[in-house]
Formats: structure tokens, C-alpha cells, sequence
């Protein structure tokens, strides 16, 4: 979502349509992102309704010859998330029931569950790092500039770091049992 500066403007200036606009853009990729990361429908929810109250409490903070739009949102985003998961008593993660949809295809949505849960066993193995790196690359679809800019490391270290964590998935997958086919 690229926003013109007319946009950029009215948003910082606090302009409630803009905000809006905003809000249509990013409420089902904050939830997507939350949501992995969750496993929980309600939980997801509120991070991102926090999400959203302190981008609205902070329009005219943001400062667009630091970031894009969308970076300072991650930022938000990814702060609220592990200050929620540091506070977080049981941080269990349990599948949810995907299927809520009596017509769709059972075989198609059980294959959907079981690479669910094998990701979700296989991110145990992984540093909080490397979750959220996988997170923003893959969940979010960020660049790796999008994602320089949120974490402050160096985008060239970001591609060697996802390197080795697709690697290290791989051989978590492969002592699972799981070949990349089934993936």
C-alpha cells in the first residue's frame, strides 16, 4: 500500500479518514499476523484493537522520512505482540478450529490443520527471532527492508539469518518425520 503525500499529511495531522482508510488496509494483515502467532481468535482481536488504538493515539508521531506507513505500523504491531507475550501466563499454543464452513472440502481443510500444527511444532525449535522473522516474511509478506526497518538490523544479515532458519525448519521437519512434500 503505497499512500501519497496529500494522504500522509492529512494522516499525521490526525485527518479521522485517513485513519480509517488506514484501518481498511491493515485490519485483516494485523489479524493474520497476530493470529499465527496466537492461535487464538479473541486474543488476536484484542491485540489488534490495541494495535489500532495506539496507532490512532500516535498519528502525529509518525514521521514519514523515517519509515513507510506500513513499517511504523509493523513496529506497532510487533512491540504490542511481544509486550502481550511477555505478560501472557499460558503461552500454550493450541490449534484452533479452522473449519467453520460446512461446505467446504474436509481432506483440503485437515491437510490445512496438519501443516498448521506441524509449523506451530516446529516453531518451538526456533529463537523468538526466527519466529518473527518467518512471521513478517512469510505471514506478513514484508520486504526485507520492511523488516530492516522494523527490527533495525541490517537487511543483507536479515536474508542470512532466514537462510539458516529455513534451513533449521527443514531439518526440525525432516526429525519430525515430515518430508517437504507434505509441507
Amino acid at each position: 500500500m503505497k499512500y501519497k503525500k496529500d494522504f500522509i499529511d492529512a494522516f499525521k495531522n490526525g485527518n479521522v479518514d485517513s485513519f480509517n482508510q488506514v484501518f481498511k488496509d491493515f485490519v485483516d494483515p494485523l489479524y493474520q499476523y497476530c493470529y499465527f502467532r496466537l492461535s487464538s481468535k479473541e486474543d488476536a482481536e484484542d491485540l489488534v484493537e490495541e494495535i489500532f488504538t495506539k496507532i490512532y493515539k500516535n498519528m502525529s508521531n509518525f514521521d514519514d522520512l523515517k519509515s513507510s506507513l506500513k513499517t511504523w505500523i509493523y513496529s506497532i504491531a510487533r512491540n504490542t505482540l511481544i509486550d502481550f507475550l511477555r505478560t501472557r501466563k499460558d503461552q500454550n499454543l493450541e490449534l484452533s478450529d479452522i473449519i467453520e464452513d460446512d461446505k467446504c472440502d474436509i481432506n483440503s481443510e485437515a491437510n490445512i490443520i496438519m501443516n498448521a500444527e506441524s509449523l506451530k511444532l516446529a516453531f518451538k525449535y526456533l529463537s523468538d527471532f526466527e519466529q518473527q522473522l518467518i512471521e513478517m516474511r512469510f505471514i506478513s509478506d514484508l520486504s526485507y527492508i520492511e523488516i530492516s526497518d522494523i527490527t533495525g538490523k541490517n537487511s543483507g544479515a536479515l536474508r542470512v539469518s532466514m537462510s539458516r532458519t529455513l534451513n533449521k525448519l527443514k531439518q526440525v521437519f525432516t526429525d519430525m518425520g515430515i518430508s517437504e512434500s507434505n509441507i
